[in-house]
């Protein structure tokens, strides 16, 4: 916890932690992280398909990977991976938001 909390501090979140600190504090906490970590799933989803489309709509691409053949094997590595990598990336983006949505309504069936 220690090391969130100095994470938070570099970015300006100066937050102060005692014995009165409310519980609702670190489920606050909790969902501030989960949704970074969406947030970058998303973000790494975006950029990857943004690139794939470059890839393949780019004539320069295509006739440097024809004169270099090494650039040839690293976007045909790129194009056959990426449809493992977006899948395991979308189950991580799912899993977390069910996480959170799970979290939710345990709360509110709790509270209520």
């Amino acid at each position: 916890m220690k090391n969130i909390f100095e994470l938070l501090n570099s970015f300006g979140l100066h937050i102060n932690i005692n014995e009165n600190t409310s519980p609702i504090f670190f489920i606050g906490l909790g969902f501030l992280i989960l949704n970074l970590i969406v947030l970058f799933s998303v973000l790494n989803i975006s950029f990857y398909l943004i690139s794939i489309y470059l890839i393949n709509t780019n004539k320069y691409l295509a006739t440097i990977s024809s004169t270099y053949p090494y650039i040839h094997k690293i976007i045909k590595y790129y194009n056959s991976t990426r449809i493992s990598f977006i899948i395991l990336e979308l189950m991580f983006l799912f899993g977390s938001l069910g996480y959170m949505i799970s979290v939710c309504i345990r709360i509110l069936v709790n509270l209520s």
